[in-house]
């Protein structure tokens, strides 16, 4: 049996290097550091008896569309579900961001999962869900991701 068959068909994309969170700013500039680390390494495991919700969007400004993908997974890594949607339009970053939030903790739950931890690289998303609301259209939609997480 090949690769083809591997019960694990996101081995490889969790084996590929990626250089940590803190030095992405500098990925596309010549000395950047590359990482021995590789994805599941970097990856921290839910709660026990809890599921892991990972999400993140892509933008391309040009063509005025953004991408978002979600990953739930079990404590040993263990792929549950994954799944990904585009969105036309010009999105600032953290709206992105939310907006991928509020449509991944959607999914999940039309799909009938239970307790989730999420995951963000967004620290002014993570920081806003921590915070009260206050009157701002990120604020609103902040709200959305919470009402949606209960």
């Amino acid at each position: 049996m090949g690769e083809a068959s591997d019960m694990r068909p996101w081995a490889k994309v969790w084996s590929l290097q990626v250089p940590p969170k803190s030095n992405w700013n500098g990925v596309n500039e010549q000395e950047a550091p590359v990482s021995n680390h590789t994805a599941e390494e970097l990856w921290k495991p839910p709660s026990h008896s809890r599921l892991k919700l990972n999400t993140d969007v892509a933008m391309e400004s040009n063509s005025g569309s953004m991408g978002m993908g979600w990953i739930v997974r079990y404590e040993m890594s263990v792929l549950v579900a994954a799944k990904s949607s585009s969105v036309s339009g010009y999105f600032d970053v953290k709206d992105a961001e939310a907006m991928s939030i509020r449509e991944a903790l959607s999914w999940v739950k039309a799909l009938g999962y239970g307790d989730i931890d999420v995951e963000t690289d967004s620290q002014i998303v993570f920081y806003a869900l921590s915070s009260i609301s206050y009157n701002s259209p990120f604020s609103l939609l902040i709200d959305d991701v919470k009402e949606a997480a209960s």
